[in-house]
């Protein structure tokens, strides 16, 4: 498991080989490392046992079988010095990958705080893979594998869990979670570098990112110079109109007449809101005896993108530009006691947004006053605040952010073509998996035309990197969300993906949240992701398919089509006809339509389209759709044409 660590000295084992780790069933458990050139390593495994000699740099590999589900068994490591790894579980491991939605931790999700508390599940572990963007693949991964427990649940991937919970719950056979995701990046940053172009779209990427290899430093620094000439260029210039020049810091402002929002969360989910720019927030907060006029520690989470943080009008920190990744970064400011000395404090946050969402990005958790020399007394946070604006920014011109087509949004590395993988799975590549799950897509909108290729690319691409031809691969299509763009071109994309063998996809169309892009409640996605496997990989007799048209007819003004697995009969989920339907004629233009539903069948038409040709259903980033199966599952957003 792991790569082999070719820079350090002496006896090495590569990670993830730690204690608590969970290896695949019924697959080898290769062990790689670094020992003396010529040194004999053994390593034995279950009354195992594999022997190979390191070669002139040092390395060496072992494969033996890893056996049925079972454990604890503890892993013998022998070469020049001895190593046991103790507490090894034998079962399902899993590979969650892609942007933030497959990041976003459980302690992130409010519907799953019960889920989390009651986390004590033995049988189930994960390990998080640093977040590294290389330009070229590492041998070397420092990260270790965790108990789940309430204390530590948190920290998981919450669709990785959900889908560790399910599968143990049915399969009962321990179950382990390698999740490897970074929030904002586009496919291409996940591409193998090391496996030939599976195509013309990802031979275009590697083209273009090889012609500018090496200048990205530089290219990042133009483009940042052009994006801050364009805001300060829009910007106000009297002080008077900032809300510094306003008093809005000040304790003694009176704020009773600006609206409220609930925090932690992004302006951008309000209809009226939806724009970049500076927001002011405000609250007024009691403090407790125990906490007056000692030193103590404002948390308020990431805050996206940079913040000038006031409490009662002295200004106790901020990030701005200068730091990389601001947006990502969490807060902690420390406030003297001489601000705390009465009973009511005012804090005041004026939040710079440049691009994408602005607000507080944390769980509510982590935004709370702390005293510093007692971690019990705290006074939390999260909640309502004040806002005001204090400018809106006019929307970018196109080409403002955009650098280069395979680049989202700026030229971080870990937007760059093949950088994620290269620190984060190719160091996994000796792994046994029982599958994949990939939640991704979001980074691509604006380029998705091109998405379709490039992911079936990438799936054909790690298949070949983890020398397994048909290495199942489930993925999450795109949610309902207002602010989608063109998501409905990314969602026919990902459909697309199917083609493969060994590919199922969770349709996820029901469950987003439409003003934030990262839905609170990631149960049912995960379980989702765990019933396809458990149907397609596991045989297990679960409704884990969603509802597919599988044939269409025209008669006469009216378009037929019928629905593979609908259980007993299609439905909607409020009792009214299926919405979200739409019909073309030949002209290509298309039409709201009517929907009648019978069994596994529905019937469109309209009263534009004379003569059907076509019909596509929720084809929009927030389509508001009520069509389920039997089992509650949603019908897939889907294209098609006679």
């Amino acid at each position: 498991m792991g790569g082999v660590g070719v820079n350090r000295p002496g006896f090495y084992i590569a990670p993830p080989v730690s204690d608590h780790m969970v290896v695949q069933r019924d697959a080898p458990l290769r062990v790689n490392g670094r020992d003396h050139p010529g040194q004999e390593v053994l390593v034995a495994f279950r009354g195992r046992q594999g022997v190979a000699v390191a070669d002139e740099r040092g390395e060496w590999s072992v494969s033996i079988p890893a056996g049925a589900a079972g454990g604890p068994f503890e892993l013998l490591v022998r070469g020049r010095e001895e190593r046991v790894v103790r507490d090894v579980l034998v079962g399902e491991v899993w590979l969650a990958s892609g942007q933030s939605n497959m990041q976003w931790m459980l302690a992130q999700c409010p519907p799953s705080r019960k889920d989390m508390e009651q986390a004590n599940i033995p049988g189930i572990r994960f390990v998080t893979i640093p977040q590294r963007a290389l330009p070229e693949p590492s041998e070397e991964i420092d990260a270790t594998w965790r108990l789940m427990t309430p204390e530590t649940a948190g920290e998981c991937s919450a669709v990785a869990f959900f889908h560790a919970r399910r599968l143990h719950e049915v399969l009962n056979v321990p179950v382990g979670i390698v999740i490897a995701a970074w929030g904002g990046t586009p496919a291409e940053a996940w591409l193998p570098s090391v496996v030939k172009p599976a195509n013309k779209v990802i031979e275009t990427i590697w083209a273009d990112h090889e012609q500018y290899r090496g200048r990205y430093d530089e290219l990042q620094e133009l483009a940042g110079t052009k994006v801050h000439a364009w805001e300060l260029e829009h910007m106000p210039r009297d002080p008077g109109n900032l809300g510094v020049g306003r008093g809005w810091a000040s304790a003694d402002f009176d704020d009773r007449d600006w609206p409220s929002m609930p925090l932690p969360g992004m302006w951008q989910r309000y209809p009226d809101m939806q724009f970049n720019g500076v927001v002011w927030f405000r609250r007024m907060v009691v403090i407790s005896e125990a906490m007056r006029g000692r030193d103590t520690i404002l948390e308020l989470g990431p805050v996206d993108d940079y913040d000038d943080t006031y409490v009662n009008g002295v200004r106790v920190g901020g990030l701005d530009r200068k730091t990389h990744e601001a947006y990502s970064k969490p807060r902690r400011y420390r406030v003297p006691g001489a601000l705390l000395t009465g009973s009511v404090i005012t804090l005041a946050v004026r939040v710079f947004d440049h691009f994408g969402f602005g607000g507080f990005a944390g769980p509510a958790s982590e935004m709370r006053l702390v005293c510093e020399a007692d971690m019990d007394v705290v006074a939390p946070l999260a909640g309502d605040w004040r806002y005001q604006v204090e400018h809106r920014l006019p929307p970018p011109p196109p080409d403002l952010f955009a650098t280069r087509p395979f680049l989202p949004v700026g030229l971080e590395p870990h937007h760059r073509p093949g950088h994620n993988y290269n620190g984060m799975i190719h160091p996994l590549r000796f792994t046994s998996f029982r599958g994949v799950i990939w939640y991704q897509g979001e980074s691509n909108s604006g380029r998705a035309g091109t998405y379709a290729d490039l992911f079936k690319g990438l799936i054909q691409s790690w298949r070949e990197v983890f020398s397994s031809p048909e290495l199942p691969f489930l993925f999450v299509q795109l949610s309902n969300f207002i602010g989608g763009g063109d998501w409905s071109v990314i969602r026919e994309a990902q459909t697309k993906a199917l083609e493969l063998p060994a590919t199922a996809m969770a349709v996820t169309i029901d469950v987003g949240d439409p003003q934030d892009i990262h839905p609170a409640d990631k149960q049912p996605v995960g379980e989702r992701l765990a019933n396809l496997a458990l149907r397609h990989i596991h045989g297990q007799g679960v409704n884990a398919d969603f509802p597919l048209v599988n044939r269409m007819n025209r008669e006469a003004n009216a378009l037929t089509i019928t629905f593979d697995h609908v259980g007993s009969g299609l439905q909607t989920t409020d009792g009214q006809s299926p919405r979200a339907f739409e019909l073309c004629g030949e002209d290509g233009i298309y039409h709201t339509a009517d929907a009648r539903m019978e069994g596994d069948s529905i019937q469109l038409s309209s009263a534009c389209v004379r003569t059907p040709c076509g019909f596509r259903y929720a084809c929009s980033a927030n389509p508001g759709v009520n069509l389920i199966n039997s089992y509650g599952l949603p019908a897939m957003p889907e294209t098609r044409y006679l």
